[in-house]
C-alpha cells in the first residue's frame, strides 16, 4: 500500500511540475493575462506548502528508528 501511495504521491509531483512549467512559460510572456500569473502564484504557494508538509514529516520519521532497541 505504501508503494503505491508512493508511486502515485510521484505521479501527483510530475503533474504539478509539468502544469508549472507550462504556466510559467505563459505568465513570462509579455501579454501574459492575470489569471496565468495568479495560477503561477497559487501554484508557487502550494509547493511551499507541501514542502514544509514533507520537511514536518521527515523530521518525526528520523526520530522513531531512535525509540527501536536492538
Amino acid at each position: 500500500m505504501m508503494l503505491l501511495n508512493l508511486f502515485l504521491e510521484s505521479k501527483f509531483a510530475n503533474v504539478i511540475e509539468v502544469v508549472y512549467k507550462n504556466t510559467a512559460e505563459i505568465a513570462k510572456e509579455e501579454n501574459a493575462d492575470d489569471k496565468s500569473i495568479k495560477l503561477l502564484l497559487q501554484i508557487q504557494k502550494e509547493i511551499r506548502s507541501f514542502n514544509k508538509v514533507a520537511n514536518k514529516v521527515k523530521s518525526t520519521d528520523s526520530d522513531s528508528y531512535e525509540d527501536l532497541e536492538l
